[in-house]
């Protein structure tokens, strides 16, 4: 498990102790959220804080609010870690990844990856795909291969097209809102907007992983 030290601000944001080059940057955590570990109340927490919007008398679109409500708790809920089954909860699955099929073990049902305060862009992805499909929307998986590293993300569908949401690597939210949180074929045609989005990490870092398009989706 990654170690976090608070960083010097008022915010929930820390800094990963961590030997992967691509998530060793500030990201945000607030531990209080570890009290949601089912996408039930989840789900309840996100209506929640879209009824408060309504409440307030905000003018507010569901189909553009709710997704970015839903990607704001998932980037606080989860730092970066690859939580995995064990020996002790899921025995096949941790001895074959161990022996043979490396990545056999990462857990991939979305109640299991909420026991843990860490989770993968994968991992991450998918529990936020879960929340947004109950509430009636369609996803499509993305994935990229740079040379030097792979990345999981994932769109959701309104408003007539697709939209990009990163909730491990956490893109600056209004640099894609500025661009209607547009698709990542737009994105990846697109590298200026990238960089910016993703200011925080090296742009050759970026440059590396996302204009290579997706690999695969759906």
């Amino acid at each position: 498990m990654a170690i976090y030290q608070l960083a010097e601000t008022s915010t929930s944001r820390y800094y990963p102790a961590t030997d992967d080059p691509k998530f060793a940057y500030r990201e945000d955590f607030d531990p209080s959220l570890l009290r949601l570990n089912t996408v039930d109340k989840l789900v309840t927490y996100c209506d929640s804080l879209y009824s408060e919007k309504i409440y307030k008398g905000e003018q507010v679109k569901f189909q553009e609010t709710f997704p970015a409500i839903v990607s704001a708790v998932i980037r606080d809920r989860f730092y970066h870690g690859y939580s995995s089954y064990r020996i002790k909860n899921n025995f096949l699955a941790a001895l074959v990844s161990r022996f043979s099929m490396k990545g056999l073990s990462a857990i991939v049902i979305p109640d299991d990856i909420l026991k843990y305060p860490y989770a993968a862009c994968s991992q991450q992805s998918i529990v936020m795909m879960e929340i947004l499909e109950r509430k009636g929307f369609t996803t499509r998986k993305v994935g990229f291969q740079g040379k030097l590293n792979g990345h999981f993300c994932f769109e959701a569908y309104y408003d007539g097209g697709w939209h990009f949401y990163d909730p491990d690597m956490e893109p600056d939210v209004t640099v894609l809102n500025a661009y209607n949180h547009p698709s990542i074929a737009l994105l990846a045609r697109h590298p200026d907007i990238l960089v910016k989005a993703y200011h925080q990490y090296p742009a050759e870092q970026v440059l590396d992983i996302f204009p290579q398009l997706f690999l695969w989706t759906g």
